[in-house]
């Protein structure tokens, strides 16, 4: 398996039932019925996300404070 591709995960949806989704943008183009959106559950995201980049800006400063800088 290779992770050969990159999706950003941009926003938050909630489906009728009430159910949260985050909603990502996936690095294959625009093509699907969705113009390349997928909506993703937490859970989903959690078991198949192998790396994480954040803006600094989008962390709490409490949580930036126990990070150690590289």
């Amino acid at each position: 398996m290779t992770y050969d591709h990159v999706m950003v995960i941009y926003g938050k949806a909630v489906d009728e039932q009430g159910n949260p989704y985050y909603m990502v943008k996936n690095s294959w183009g625009e093509s699907g019925q969705y113009k390349g959106i997928w909506y993703m559950s937490r859970d989903y995201i959690a078991m198949n996300t192998t790396y994480l980049f954040l803006n600094r800006h989008a962390l709490p400063t409490y949580l930036i404070t126990t990070l150690t800088p590289f």
